[in-house]
């Protein structure tokens, strides 16, 4: 807390760019749980960590006074994902990788192809990585 305090106090020029973000993440945050091929989630956590650095008021709205405000305050507190999740993410992502790559091939022939979906598969593995080491909720 002692750290979100500082960086509101520091940089007040760059204060209006994260409130603006953050109202923009807010708004994607909403759209993405009306729309099921949107995350939301994804949006709510950048726009905690903008209003961390513009607005207190908004920071506790976002964490107490709004749906997401359980899920936010577990991932703040500890990072953690709910077994669950992690293996719907993982599972969407495998497959979004391999339709993407199959388009890849059908569009772009070659080794652009090849390319293309060595940077999907390594950009995968990473996402992939980064869920499966985040702590159970």
């Amino acid at each position: 807390m002692i750290m979100a305090k500082l960086m509101r106090q520091s940089h007040s020029w760059i204060r209006p760019i994260y409130f603006g973000l953050g109202l923009v993440f807010v708004a994607l945050g909403y759209i993405g749980l009306i729309l099921p091929v949107m995350p939301g989630t994804i949006f709510f956590i950048l726009a905690l960590n903008c209003f961390r650095r513009s607005n207190a008021k908004l920071e506790y709205w976002l964490l107490h006074k709004t749906p997401m405000g359980p899920t936010l305050r577990q991932w703040d507190e500890t990072g953690a994902i709910k077994p669950k999740t992690k293996k719907v993410i993982v599972f969407l992502l495998v497959g979004s990788i391999c339709g993407s790559i199959y388009q890849a091939f059908k569009h772009y022939p070659g080794m652009n192809a090849i390319l293309i979906s060595v940077a999907l598969v390594a950009s995968a593995a990473a996402v992939v990585s980064y869920i499966l080491t985040r702590p159970n909720a």
